[in-house]
């Protein structure tokens, strides 16, 4: 149990230690993108699920530093529909999931049903 707790504690810690140097990097983008990130952890934190969300952040922000250093706007790097490229991102970090899987599953039995003929609609 002792060892429950302290590996609890170095994964918090580990977590804080990430979060700050992800506030560092983002303090350093240009205006533009500094608020346009902080929106977008804004939006994603309501459909986030657990701490693999401070990495995806760091990807985007690293995204967003090589967009900067190329002169390029933050539109175009996430293009005009900011809400779309990160539900493009959440997509695909839900693809991963268990919620993820089981929807495919679910999409797939019913797209083989269906497309097999196996029914007739009153399952």
């Amino acid at each position: 149990m002792a060892s429950d707790r302290e590996s609890m504690v170095g994964r918090m810690i580990r977590e804080k230690r990430e979060w700050r140097a992800h506030v560092r990097r983002t303090r350093a983008l240009p205006a533009d993108y500094q608020y346009t990130i902080k929106q977008i952890e804004k939006f994603m934190w309501n459909f986030a699920s657990d701490g693999q969300m401070v990495a995806v952040f760091d990807e985007i922000v690293e995204l967003f530093e090589d967009g900067a250093a190329e002169g390029r706007t933050v539109l175009d790097v996430t293009g005009d529909d900011v809400a779309g490229f990160c539900q493009a991102i959440l997509a695909e970090l839900q693809a991963h999931t268990w919620t993820g899987k089981k929807a495919e599953e679910l999409n797939r039995s019913v797209r083989n049903h269906v497309e097999g003929g196996a029914g007739d609609g009153r399952d």
